[in-house]
């Protein structure tokens, strides 16, 4: 399949010269440009292109909201970012967020033709000292897992209604408000809330609800399912 590629940058001049670039390139071909991440969202929704260019230098960050939104709303499509220095603490957001690969400030034009088409047929381009930086992450992030999996089943010994403060709690309400969201009294809350601290093994609220975005992929394990309440989560036995 030929490379269906589409430029992201908010200077038009770039997204002309990759243009030029590519156009005296075998099965490789630039089918669109935008100087808008939205306007890109609303190409690739179209199916139109296979491959997505991005240019590092969007405003507000917003190389890389593009491609973690990308990746989630379209996994298939391969994402590159370009115009990075050679730098593992700036490349590795990118990475972590999903590009397949990246394309350096000091890159010559062959070296950018090359990577794109080394992405675009699934083999790596990164580089030896980015895939060690990368295999320690994972590490840590594995480390952060397990130590996060272990805390974890401690929410089982939660009772329900220690649940519903938890739930109450990522929405930010202070005691009073939980106690008239579950019409008890205020020290019952402050009650509740000590013995789910104490039982999470965690300092503060904030730290308590940190367990929230992850309870729906441990759901089977410990035995209990999530469901829609408010504006945030609702645990109830199964």
């Amino acid at each position: 399949m030929d490379i269906q590629m589409l430029v992201v940058s908010e200077t038009q001049l770039i997204c002309n010269v990759i243009k030029h670039v590519v156009e005296n390139q075998k099965e490789m071909r630039v089918i669109g440009s935008t100087t808008h991440a939205s306007d890109a969202l609303a190409y690739v929704a179209e199916e139109r292109c296979n491959l997505v260019l991005i240019h590092s230098q969007l405003s507000k960050n917003g190389a890389l909201s593009l491609i973690q939104t990308l990746c989630l709303s379209h996994p298939w499509l391969k994402t590159m970012v370009f115009d990075l220095p050679k730098s593992r603490q700036v490349i590795l957001p990118y990475l972590e967020a999903g590009a397949a690969g990246y394309i350096l400030r000091e890159d010559s034009v062959e070296e950018m033709v090359t990577k794109i088409r080394a992405v675009h047929e699934g083999q790596p381009v990164i580089c030896p000292e980015i895939t060690a930086a990368l295999m320690n992450r994972v590490a840590e992030l594995a480390d952060y897992r397990h130590g996060l999996a272990v805390n974890m089943h401690t929410l089982v010994d939660l009772t329900r209604r220690e649940r519903e403060v938890l739930e109450l709690l990522a929405q930010d309400l202070s005691n009073r408000e939980i106690a008239q969201e579950l019409v008890i009294e205020v020290g019952t809350v402050k009650n509740h809330v000590h013995s789910i601290l104490k039982k999470l093994d965690v300092r503060s609220r904030r730290d308590a609800t940190a367990y929230l975005p992850v309870l729906q992929s441990f759901r089977e394990e410990f035995g209990f399912s999530l469901n829609g309440r408010r504006n945030g989560l609702h645990l109830s036995a199964i």
